[in-house]
């Protein structure tokens, strides 16, 4: 079980130089320079190490003690799939780390310690998790947000890109590039009414910690809000479920500020949004044109009479894409935060000092008046429409970290792909770095053939970085070198001379050498046995296959924890961004109210019709009463030519008629067959 090693004190340290000491000084020896008791006295190096390190020519600096279960080499591969899993938007929790960590040195056979006696729980032990964070600084334990998968979807660069370049042409063409305070941005949140408990500081070892609060689920508000790029910000106005409209609730809020009563919910609505455009924005904004931006909640576009009502009061409304706000919207960016914060501690203080310890609508106004007024100072509204890049315009000031889900999930036609197989994709070799080559993640499988993409110069960036590894991923290696050899004609001492470089390594030193020779061997029979022309260019990449070739630590990380990915198809429902003010989109307005009306006259018609047709399906038969509906046997039904009665064909003796009016049409036809005979 790992431990965190305490040394002791008044010792002297062990291992105290640094790595550039110790290259300094193999190579003042190796020039004859310096002793080697020398240099061991100049840079503070024993000498037994000085000569150890000379004689195998390493000068790199290992750690002391035992090496981790798993070996560096794979400890890093496991860092860069923890890091990937992040950027999709998976990022693993502990217990999925030592899961995944138990199941990788499984899959490797490698011997470990995770499972002590008695304890099966197919997880690694949390003392080597945390000795795992120690070893690898750049992981540490975060607190996770959650996104949406519309917003994981949404957020992407070319609907970013969109709508900057409106926003743009909006600006240039009514001509408020310098003009902040006519650039606005309107948005509503909700509010809970009631207290919401935050971490506290108790008893050490106590068992549950609780705090009071006014009510197990408060109600929900609404809060209405504006605000210009010059940090100027309107009154707020809440909205809150009702009819009756009680004005002692609006105490404590700012001056000018309103409340709204819906009916149905706290939201918003078309109404409610066209009130509020009438009574709080349009008498508080500047003369010509202004810029009003919102998101695209259908309050804010429905309304046929709102968008005729902005452009009459020359208010362009710029409506955000779908599912963007989180990094679009100033408000979102820079404000409702701060305010949820302050009336979070206002309730938290309400509770403290109120008699009742009741927070409700009576004393909602004084709470978030309280909070609004902290809340919306000039600094955090030219904040906000400074990170959006709306004013100072900046389409490039949306971080990265916005679009890595959306970076990291292309489009695919599954909803969530294993990617332990990875996909067949072609590279350029010379955009790779030295550092980010591993050979292992450049395998990709094609059917039953794994497919290796490379170069002569990559060639040789992949045989250097085959230094230090393991005795099984060297013989991978050359085996993939020498096999590759047969397709490609590279100078045959030039890779003997690379593969030898595999033989840095002490432990592998004697092993490596005695196979260099036969590898050699193999290398001469392979390029004169078969000849190919020679490629015009070194940086022609060439394609091997590769059948039957080991598994490797990649590949089997990618089995243990294969790779999610989020199927990216376009909702029906998602729009772009969009004027809501202009002609086109009243037009469309105009168009889908004519049709919402063809379809409720055709919906009214039908229903009508189905509604005929059910009181007609529910008779009876006039000879057998027999219901229609409840018939069971497969009868034909017919109706009366003269009665217009329903009844079933074998009831009636009189074919088309039943058998009251049958009978009637006989007497009839007797009396006027008898009628004719007297005329006669």
């Amino acid at each position: 079980m790992p431990r965190k090693y305490q040394r002791k004190q008044n010792v002297t340290p062990r291992v105290s130089w640094t790595e550039e000491n110790l290259r300094l000084a193999i190579d003042k020896v190796k020039s004859k320079q310096l002793g080697v008791n020398e240099a061991s006295r100049e840079y503070s190096i024993p000498s037994r190490t000085l000569r150890r390190r000379i004689q195998a020519n390493n000068s790199s600096k290992l750690v002391l003690g035992k090496p981790p279960a798993l070996g560096k080499n794979n400890e890093d591969r496991l860092v860069k799939h923890i890091q990937k899993l992040q950027t999709m938007g998976f990022a693993p929790s502990e217990k999925t780390v030592r899961t995944i960590a138990y199941n990788f040195a499984k899959k490797l056979n490698l011997e470990h310690k995770f499972c002590v006696q008695g304890n099966s729980t197919n997880m690694a032990g949390t003392h080597w998790f945390y000795s795992f964070m120690d070893r690898n600084r750049e992981l540490s334990l975060r607190k996770s947000e959650g996104l949406s998968l519309a917003r994981a979807k949404g957020m992407n660069r070319q609907e970013v890109e969109e709508f900057y370049d409106l926003l743009k042409n909006t600006l240039e063409k009514y001509n408020l590039f310098n003009k902040p305070g006519s650039i606005f941005n309107m948005d509503e949140s909700g509010i809970q009414i009631n207290n919401k408990p935050d971490r506290v500081v108790a008893k050490k070892g106590s068992k549950c910690v609780h705090v009071i609060t006014s009510k197990e689920k408060g109600e929900s508000i609404s809060v209405i809000a504006c605000a210009n790029a010059e940090g100027t910000f309107l009154p707020p106005v809440l909205i809150l479920k009702g009819v009756r409209k009680n004005s002692a609730i609006l105490e404590g809020m700012p001056p000018s500020s309103d409340l709204y009563m819906n009916k149905q919910s706290s939201f918003i609505n078309a109404e409610l949004f066209l009130k509020w455009l009438k009574e709080v924005f349009v008498p508080r904004k500047p003369e010509g044109f202004v810029l009003l931006i919102l998101d695209g909640h259908s309050s804010h576009c429905s309304n046929y009479e709102m968008l005729e009502y902005a452009e009459q009061n020359s208010i362009i409304m710029l409506c955000l894409p779908s599912h963007t706000t989180q990094a679009l919207q100033p408000l979102d960016r820079s404000f409702f935060k701060p305010l949820k914060t302050f009336y979070k501690k206002e309730a938290e203080m309400f509770m403290l000092s109120s008699k009742d310890k009741n927070i409700n609508r009576n004393v909602i106004g004084k709470l978030i008046g309280s909070a609004w007024k902290k809340a919306a100072t000039i600094n955090n509204a030219t904040s906000g429409f400074l990170a959006t890049g709306i004013f100072p315009y900046n389409k490039y000031i949306i971080p990265d970290y916005f679009f890595q889900v959306s970076d990291n999930n292309p489009n695919s036609t599954s909803g969530v792909e294993d990617l332990g197989k990875p996909q067949t994709q072609e590279f350029q070799i010379e955009d790779v770095q030295i550092e980010d080559i591993d050979l292992d993640d450049n395998f990709v499988e094609n059917d039953d053939n794994y497919v290796f993409l490379f170069n002569e110069t990559d060639m040789q960036l992949r045989m250097n970085d085959a230094i230090n590894m393991d005795n099984n991923e060297v013989n991978l290696k050359r085996k993939l070198l020498t096999d590759t050899i047969e397709s490609t004609n590279i100078n045959k001492q030039k890779i003997a001379k690379d593969i030898s470089k595999i033989t840095n390594n002490k432990s592998k030193k004697k092993s490596l050498n005695e196979e260099k020779t036969s590898t050699s061997k193999e290398i001469d029979e392979a390029s004169t046995s078969k000849e190919i022309d020679k490629p015009s260019s070194s940086e022609e990449t060439a394609t091997c296959s590769f059948k039957n070739i080991e598994e490797t630590p990649s590949k089997f990380l990618h089995e243990v924890a294969p790779l999610p990915r989020i199927e990216n198809q376009k909702s029906k429902r998602k729009q772009s961004a969009k004027i809501l003010s202009s002609q086109s989109m009243k037009q469309e307005k105009i168009r889908k109210i004519n049709s919402n009306k063809r379809n409720l006259t055709e919906n009214n018609n039908i229903k009508s019709k189905k509604c005929k047709n059910k009181n007609e399906d529910n008779v009876d038969c006039i000879e057998c009463l027999e219901n229609y509906l409840e018939t069971k046997e497969p009868v034909d039904w017919i109706r009366c030519i003269d009665c217009k009665q329903w009844l079933h064909e074998t009831c009636t003796m009189y074919g088309s008629r039943c058998n009251t009016c049958g009978r009637i049409e006989k007497r009839r036809q007797k009396i006027d067959q008898v009628a004719k005979e007297v005329s006669f």
